[in-house]
């Protein structure tokens, strides 16, 4: 789904010659971590409410064009963590020293925290299930986006074919 969907773009803007950086803001799972299956113990998580930094939990790839920061410790209340000024200050860092930034974050469905996330990034793509999202639950994310003042640049609808997820 999404994680798939960034962890894609991430890999599509490395191969391109730009150099990206993942970052996973679903700090309830690190879906990131799960699909790139690399060890995630520590990560964003970790460092928005404390005096680590950003370099402490990037995490390199095989492509040295990509780096990924993890979700990190799985927390009960994502929103407050990500709505503290770390986390700007965190992206404007990652900003100058990275040509494209990624943030993959959780559904809008259920809680607050992709909405808090849509509204530090520079621009917001909807992933959207055929077959699981229905018509009302994509206006509600659309409505949460715009309660945000977040306008999506666009959206990726993904299939589920045979058990296998392939982009549209």
């Amino acid at each position: 789904g999404s994680a798939s969907t960034a962890v894609n773009l991430g890999i599509s803007f490395a191969q391109a010659g730009r150099r990206t950086l993942l970052i996973d803001s679903d700090l309830r799972r690190d879906a990131v971590g799960d699909l790139l299956g690399q060890s995630h113990s520590t990560g964003l998580a970790d460092i928005l409410g404390g005096p680590a930094g950003l370099e402490s939990v990037i995490n390199t790839t095989d492509d040295e064009l990509l780096d990924v920061v993890f979700a990190g410790t799985p927390q009960r209340n994502p929103s407050d963590l990500l709505s503290l000024p770390s986390m700007s200050s965190l992206l404007r860092k990652a900003e100058t020293d990275y040509d494209d930034v990624i943030l993959h974050a959780p559904s809008l469905s259920g809680s607050s925290d992709a909405a808090v996330v849509a509204r530090a990034a520079g621009w917001t793509i909807l992933t959207v299930t055929a077959g699981r999202v229905t018509a009302d639950q994509f206006d509600g994310a659309l409505s949460a986006l715009a309660r945000v003042h977040v306008t999506p640049v666009g959206t990726v609808l993904i299939a589920k074919r045979s058990g296998l997820i392939s982009a549209l």
